[in-house]
């Protein structure tokens, strides 16, 4: 949250009136620390983004391609007089492949802490197929038996967590972006404080 002082002049920048009661360098440095967070917040997102990118790469999870390509998407910008958000969009079932699922009859080492388990739906027979299909070319006439096959035994055993945004995402990470945002508000403090 920031100083009600610094909140009443960037609403006043953003409204655009009375900007001759604060001066012009307030403004300037309303929009300079703004930029200097946001730009620091899309390089550490972006850093993030690339080390999702080579996990899922690492772990040989690319069957269809469209987690690689949707988490490979750009980055969003949002800055508003009281935050600053930097979005990455990845899809919601990323998190079944991070964490894993567990089965119905036993799990992997994996996926035991995973909070996902499958009870009494089995997963869905067209993702059988078209994961089949791609991944390993498999040919129509066999298709449906083995889609068949592979969607009881992850219904029964569950998924493999792979990790590949809990490994990236990790309390380190969230630390150093934590103390850089702190570093940048800290120097354009002083600037600001300087310049009034």
């Amino acid at each position: 949250m920031l100083p009600a002082q610094l909140r009443n002049r960037q609403n006043i920048f953003l409204k655009g009136d009375g900007l001759a009661r604060y001066g012009r360098k307030a403004v300037e440095f309303n929009k300079r620390a703004s930029t200097g967070i946001g730009r620091y917040l899309i390089n550490r997102v972006g850093k993030l983004q690339a080390a999702i990118l080579r996990n899922i790469s690492n772990k040989n999870s690319i069957s269809s391609g469209n987690l690689y390509q949707s988490v490979g998407g750009s980055l969003r910008e949002e800055i508003t007089p009281s935050k600053i958000s930097v979005y990455m969009l990845i899809p919601r079932y990323t998190d079944y492949i991070d964490k894993g699922v567990k089965g119905a009859k036993s799990s992997y080492a994996s996926s035991r802490n995973s909070p996902y388990k499958y009870t009494t739906k089995k997963p869905p027979l067209e993702a059988m197929k078209r994961h089949l299909t791609m991944k390993y070319g498999t040919p129509k006439k066999d298709l449906y038996f083995k889609s068949k096959s592979l969607q009881e035994k992850i219904f029964k055993k569950g998924l493999k967590g792979t990790g590949i945004v809990s490994r990236a995402y990790n309390d380190k990470f969230k630390t150093n972006l934590n103390e850089g945002v702190i570093k940048i508000v800290k120097e354009e403090a002083i600037v600001s404080i300087l310049e009034l």
